[in-house]
């Protein structure tokens, strides 16, 4: 569980110090506040293979368990800050920027490419593409029949690591501009018409 979520989940509106200090009544209501917003915002994000379009929510991606991670960990909970509820993704894997970016837009930072390897002498490495085939030739995740053997010289690394790079490509990727795909913003506007009437019947 990632850490976000830990610490969120010591303010959710079911926790005695939270209904002591704002009362049960405004923590009954902030918490349906929450709840529909929260709804509302997972339900804009669908689950496809693609990316969604500029302007439209962002598609959900299936992690480890066949669950979007971005979807799942959209959570409520008390702002101490505020005495009001906060709606929205929770940090995911270190990559607190990512629903930031998807609700607002902006560029990403370059990152290093997961699928690239440095290749140095002593090492296993690439010597031919698509060529003669031999006992150490193997497909790659992209079909393409790759020679290797022990890089025994630095002109051998050398062309193991252009070949690295004309398979996987460059070392870096990015920076990366993405248009924004709001999610949460559309679900508070939805919701804000409900959230007087929550208020209505509550006793404050």
């Amino acid at each position: 569980m990632a850490d976000g979520v830990a610490r969120i989940k010591t303010v959710f509106f079911d926790r005695r110090a939270v209904i002591d200090r704002i009362g049960r009544a405004n923590a009954a209501v902030l918490s349906k506040a929450g709840a529909f917003i929260r709804r509302s915002a997972k339900g804009k994000i669908r689950y496809a293979r693609s990316a969604s379009r500029p302007g439209s929510p962002p598609h959900g991606h299936r992690g480890r368990y066949g669950q979007s991670p971005l979807r799942e960990l959209i959570y409520f909970a008390y702002d101490d800050r505020t005495n009001s509820v906060v709606v929205g993704p929770t940090p995911f894997h270190g990559m607190a920027i990512v629903p930031r970016t998807l609700e607002l837009g902006g560029t990403t930072a370059s990152r290093k490419n997961p699928l690239r390897r440095i290749r140095k002498v002593g090492d296993g490495g690439e010597i031919r593409i698509d060529g003669p085939t031999a006992g150490t030739t193997k497909k790659n995740r992209f079909g393409r029949l790759v020679t290797y053997t022990t890089l025994r010289t630095h002109t051998q690394a050398d062309r193991a690591n252009q070949l690295q790079e004309e398979l996987y490509g460059p070392l870096l990727i990015g920076p990366v501009s993405i248009a924004a795909r709001p999610y949460m913003g559309p679900s508070l506007a939805e919701n804000l018409p409900l959230l007087p009437q929550l208020w209505a019947n509550s006793v404050i």
